[in-house]
């Protein structure tokens, strides 16, 4: 026999690749094999989720089970939000980088040592 994936039937958190050759026949019983159902299912992270898995013990096996569901109206926008506010982020930060650059360039031609970052930094907050 192969080794293979068994669940303990009394704990089905307990999983060992085992051989069931080398389990002593009195104790045979207590290990299922474990099924995958819908573990590579494939979905839109954009609308789907996928949840699981759930375990069932059935008479023969144990069964992990995924499923793919539609995102709630609540988990769509939290998503929205994230995506705007990475969005936002990667703009501030480009935005940033070329003031930065171009503030650089004015004091150069203005006869002025060019700022660090730490300056740039504070001189910025205080203009707001």
């Amino acid at each position: 026999m192969v080794a293979s994936l068994y669940a303990h039937v009394d704990n089905t958190d307990e999983r060992r690749v085992i051989d069931l050759d080398n389990v002593p026949v009195h104790k045979r019983a207590l290990w299922k094999p474990v099924v995958f159902v819908g573990k590579d299912a494939t979905f839109n992270p954009a609308t789907q989720v996928k949840v699981g898995p759930v375990t069932t013990v059935t008479p023969t096996e144990v069964v992990d089970t995924w499923t793919v569901r539609n995102k709630t109206q609540e988990e769509l926008a939290a998503t929205d939000v994230e995506l705007s506010s990475r969005i936002d982020d990667a703009i501030a930060n480009v935005t940033g980088k070329v003031l930065f650059k171009m503030a650089n360039s004015i004091r150069t031609l203005q006869g002025q040592a060019p700022f660090t970052p730490a300056q740039f930094r504070d001189w910025f907050k205080a203009q707001q």
